[in-house]
């Protein structure tokens, strides 16, 4: 079962912590550093997935092929959906994705589902050969089952005959089977013990506004309980939502929160164990123009397909590890981080390059989601410091800010309450200890963008923005859910296949090495 290896190795490579206190400048010369064994570039890129809705034909998702491209620019290979049995519409979605590089975790049905799990597990196996990588247990059925004191066994019957029916079938024997997940933590031990029915531990996480780390640590004990200690972890659902005039309990977070909660939502999960986590969910289904309902507002994207913040935060922290070989064993890092306080964590990857990657990051509150307002913890400043003398660059995801260094033995870092990633290229002879700062960021957004309507089509034009340090790779143009990828040197382009007659609104957006730099609006275009 190649996937359930996969994720055990992710789970058994995470490396050791390393947190010092500075006591002043100190020669990586004179004091030995321990080293730290890294985890693989690929394990993080194969711990991020996000959530789909390909059959709700009422929303955004209905856009297969804006979908598709969507997740393929974030730089995401794993996805999960509610398989429906006999939609062919559906089948012919997940192929379009799948077509992409992308696999799915698919939920099979639940207790009230009219189909039997075996019919779930022969649609699998007939209409989507080889773009399912996991078939998943009942969801949350402690919530949707109305309650009641028979729902924990209607939910191991259930899951019983998904597991007998998958282990059948030679065709989705090697297929890991997810535990089904739960809506509240307190009805895991009514389930009872899962593991002889169950490959997969699966749970959901909201932090409701706090951060990524909250409530963390509690779950993944709770699943242990029911599906053993040995079994890998996936969350199959974390995130959060921006309606922020909701009177729900379910608190919100901005956008801006968002971005830099979410990056360390991933590191949180993988430091922790967890061998992936699903981002709920990619688009926004619903229009909600007062901001009132969470379920409209999980989103990466907006309804209209534009990206949110939180987007290009995870696109460029998920540019950082890829890498084209899965499948060499990491080595370790001398190094030590001084000037660490409590909040301090830390990942270390590397790549098949040879590159190591050293994430940092804090556990610290940026909003309060009690009385909805925001902190600003104040930063302070690490230093990484190394056996061996390196050249390399700080990236800063959230922000798409990238500060070079040249060869030295000991990196500054100020750390505030987004993901840092300290990049480390082959170690250079002599060590020199100096740092030169060159910063490249985003580019800006692009100047004067202007829309001319025709027939079920648009005609954008824009002048090109600051490069932001770098040089302007393309160019995306989105008019209503219609988007173009257009080369750096053009500047204007037509946007085909909209609807007659239809209210557009335009955006552009530039990308350089850094990622893409903020999306720029023109006025709201009718199509002829």
């Amino acid at each position: 079962m190649r996937f359930l290896a996969a994720l055990a190795l992710a789970v058994a490579t995470t490396p050791v912590l390393v947190v010092g206190q500075s006591a002043g400048p100190v020669s990586a010369a004179t004091v030995p550093l321990p080293p730290v064994q890294a985890r693989s570039a690929a394990s993080v890129v194969d711990g991020f997935g996000v959530g789909v809705h390909l059959a709700y034909e009422d929303t955004p998702y209905r856009n297969t092929t804006a979908v598709a491209n969507a997740l393929a620019a974030l730089g995401v290979r794993h996805v999960r959906d509610d398989l429906f049995v006999g939609d062919t519409t559906q089948y012919a979605a997940i192929r379009t994705v799948a077509a992409k590089g992308i696999d799915f975790d698919l939920i099979m049905g639940s207790p009230s589902s009219p189909r039997p799990a075996k019919d779930y597990v022969a649609a699998v196996a007939g209409q989507l050969p080889g773009v399912v990588s996991s078939l998943e247990g009942p969801n949350e059925w402690d919530h949707f089952s109305g309650g009641g004191p028979a729902w924990p066994s209607q939910l191991r019957a259930r899951q019983s005959a998904l597991y007998a029916a998958a282990k059948a079938d030679p065709r989705t024997r090697s297929l890991p089977v997810l535990a089904p997940s739960l809506a509240f933590a307190k009805n895991y031990p009514l389930v009872g013990d899962l593991s002889a029915i169950s490959d997969v531990a699966n749970g959901h996480l909201y932090p409701g506004g706090r951060p990524p780390s909250a409530d963390l640590s509690g779950l993944f004990t709770k699943l242990r309980t029911v599906t053993g200690a040995s079994k890998p972890i996936v969350i199959t659902e974390a995130g959060y939502h921006n309606a922020l005039a909701t009177t729900d309990g379910h608190h919100p977070v901005p956008e801006s929160v968002h971005a830099t909660y979410l990056p360390r939502l991933l590191m949180e999960h993988l430091r922790g164990g967890a061998a992936r986590v699903y981002s709920y969910e990619l688009v926004d289904e619903f229009a909600d123009p007062g901001r009132t309902n969470p379920e409209a507002n999980f989103g990466l994207l907006r309804r209209d397909l534009t990206p949110k913040p939180a987007y290009t935060a995870m696109q460029r922290l998920l540019a950082v590890f890829q890498d084209s070989s899965t499948s060499f064993a990491p080595g370790s890092l001398a190094y030590a981080v001084e000037g660490g306080r409590t909040d301090l964590r830390q990942l270390l990857v590397q790549k098949s390059t040879g590159e190591f990657d050293l994430v940092l990051w804090r556990d610290v509150s940026v909003w309060d989601p009690i009385a909805r307002r925001a902190l600003n913890p104040a930063p302070y400043r690490v230093q990484v410091r190394l056996g061996q003398a390196r050249a390399g660059s700080v990236v800063a995801p959230t922000s798409g800010a990238t500060t070079s260094f040249t060869a030295t033995d000991s990196v500054p870092v100020d750390l505030g309450a987004d993901v840092s990633v300290v990049r480390l290229t082959a170690p250079a002879a002599g060590g020199s200890a100096t740092v030169a700062p060159t910063t490249t960021a985003a580019p800006a957004r692009s100047a004067k963008v202007s829309a001319r309507a025709g027939r079920a089509s648009v005609r954008v034009s824009w002048h090109a923005p600051t490069t932001g340090g770098a040089p302007i790779q393309e160019y995306r143009v989105s008019a209503g859910s219609r988007t173009r990828v257009v080369p750096a040197t053009t500047r204007s382009t037509v946007v085909r296949g909209l609807p007659r007659r239809a209210w557009v609104r335009i955006t552009v957006q530039a990308r350089n090495d850094v990622g893409w730099g903020s999306a720029a609006r023109s006025g709201r275009v009718r199509t002829r």
